[in-house]
């Protein structure tokens, strides 16, 4: 009888202590990259994103990662930590890197045709997470397109920048600066420091928009049709922003960048200079009227602590009576993140929360009639590729 008892309790001890499998999950994964993420080397390799929804880190020394369910040992993680509720993210390159301080790389590539992929427990025989089985096979896979789990919960909106913010700025005087200043790294010191609201006014249209030394005056009017501003913000934990939005007024144009990646522009040239000017007029009615740009792809480009949200704001000419550059950055933070059915993603999002997923893409219509102009009435027939497809059409 205590031996049975003791047999069942390190059964029971077993079951306790091996928690983390459970909580590992492929969440994400990428067989079809072209533009979404480039690994170390500039590639756009395919990845895999892996996803410990535990509240405890884990270590993956000895999992696996595979695509052919007949060999689960096809490629060997290093000691590398996910931290709970974090991700790890793994290029599915072919070019096989374990190193622990570097990017992974797995030894093999996804198929976009659709194929298995799994992760590994360090026994090399139990499957902690899988796609394509039987009952849950791997569909065709589209560009830039990824497939995964839904990852829902509470959402909380999160200001990162908001109408009181403190930026540096400059009017450049030459291209001394170079491309450097968009990074979050640079030294802005030099700048000065204003809160958000930048620009000038000969008469008072934007007197109200303008924050403490965001009134440039005759520094920047009949000066430069450029002016560059820097803002500064601090992220707590990126992966947990699962949208993005960047609102703007700005007269007459602008371009944006997210650590140092352009996310946003308006009325701006091809070949920015230090003096560029905006290529078209944005009126001051419509100046003063926030303006929407949904950046959420470049969620990945969001740093742990501090970023910097960089603008080249651009005046449509050297005698213009005015200008206005006013930024806003905001986002979603998921809370108390559950995990749901498999899909497409309606975004890609590598290293942070899944969105919402959808069943496949419909293939477009064809119609049976070219188009042109006709007198007599006649039959139209309308087809689409996508078996039991709803075709929906108004007249």
């Amino acid at each position: 009888m205590i031996l049975k008892l003791l047999n069942a309790l390190f059964a029971l001890g077993l079951l306790m202590a091996s928690p983390a499998s459970a909580r590992l999950y492929i969440t994400e994964f990428m067989a079809n990259n072209r533009a979404t993420i480039e690994d170390e080397d500039g590639d756009a390799s395919d990845w895999i994103e892996i996803f410990n929804s535990g509240d405890t880190p884990v270590d993956l020394d000895g999992y696996f990662l595979t695509d052919a369910a007949d060999t689960l040992t096809m490629w060997r993680f290093p000691s590398v930590e996910i931290a709970e509720n974090g991700f790890l993210l793994v290029f599915a390159s072919g070019k096989d890197r374990r190193n622990p301080e570097s990017e992974l790389h797995t030894s093999f590539r996804i198929s976009s045709d659709g194929e298995y992929l799994a992760l590994v427990n360090s026994d090399g025989t139990s499957v902690v997470a899988d796609f394509g089985t039987e009952e849950n096979p791997i569909p065709e896979q589209f560009e830039d397109s990824s497939y995964g789990l839904m990852q829902g919960g509470g959402l909380t909106p999160t200001m990162f920048i908001g109408p009181t913010q403190q930026v540096r700025v400059i009017i450049p005087a030459d291209d001394s600066l170079g491309g450097d200043w968009t990074e979050q790294e640079f030294d802005d010191s030099g700048w000065q420091a204003a809160q958000m609201g930048i620009g000038y006014d000969e008469n008072d249209t934007y007197a109200q928009e303008f924050g403490a030394n965001g009134d440039l005056g005759n520094d920047f009017n009949g000066v430069n049709t450029s002016v560059y501003i820097r803002i500064p913000f601090e992220v707590s934990d990126p992966s947990t922003i699962t949208n993005l939005t960047l609102r703007m007024k700005y007269d007459d144009g602008f371009v944006a960048y997210l650590n140092d990646t352009l996310v946003a522009d308006a009325n701006a040239p091809g070949g920015l200079t230090w003096n560029s000017e905006a290529t078209g007029n944005h009126s001051d009615g419509e100046a003063v009227t926030f303006l929407d740009w949904d950046i959420t792809s470049f969620v990945n480009r969001l740093r742990p602590g501090a970023n910097v949200l960089a603008i080249h704001g651009l005046n449509d000419g050297i005698t213009s009576s005015d200008m206005l550059i006013t930024a806003e950055l905001r986002g979603t933070r998921i809370t108390d993140p559950s995990l749901g059915e498999p899909g497409y993603l309606a975004s890609p999002s590598p290293r942070t929360f899944n969105g919402d997923t959808f069943d496949g893409f419909v293939g477009d219509t064809s119609f049976n009639i070219d188009r042109g102009f006709f007198e007599d009435p006649f039959a139209l027939e309308v087809t689409s590729s996508t078996e039991s497809a709803e075709i929906r059409y108004t007249l």
